[in-house]
């Protein structure tokens, strides 16, 4: 059997094949690279005007403007906050700019009904942005899987 996986070790295609009673050097597997790589976009932004514990007013306007021209760059996006309060202050800024219909939030205080309808519209392609909240103060590497 062979195991796809970008990196790993024997131990851990041990696991995935599932023969944990055999020594690690004997585990009936071998490590492959397909050699196909995705290629990525990856940018970090910060505004020019200056960063400060209170964000002002300034701050924000530059931020919203930043994140309209991305969105009217892309189909679909995602902008991740940390609370709640974010998600839904987040969502009416961007939907004062970009439409009522363009935008929500997303979290665990709003029905699962309300979740689910968000998800289906983002999917569909009839909302532009979602704003979830992703809060896991515990974890300590995030991955995400191609």
């Amino acid at each position: 059997m062979a195991c796809l996986i970008l990196r790993t070790d024997r131990n851990g295609c041990r696991y995935l094949v599932g023969n944990s009673n055999q020594n690690e050097n004997e585990v009936a597997c071998e490590i492959v690279d397909s050699g196909f790589r995705r290629e990525i976009d990856i940018s970090l932004e910060v505004p020019i005007s200056p960063l400060s514990a209170l964000m002002s007013n300034e701050v924000w306007e530059e931020l919203y403007r930043r994140l309209v021209d991305l969105v009217h760059q892309h189909d679909t996006t995602l902008v991740f906050v940390n609370t709640r309060r974010l998600s839904e202050r987040l969502a009416l800024a961007l939907s004062e700019r970009l439409g009522d219909n363009s935008v929500c939030s997303h979290h665990g205080s709003m029905s699962k009904e309300l979740r689910h309808d968000a998800e289906q519209k983002l999917k569909a392609g009839d909302l532009k942005v979602l704003v979830p909240l992703l809060q896991w103060n515990s974890v300590s590497t995030l991955v995400q899987s191609i």
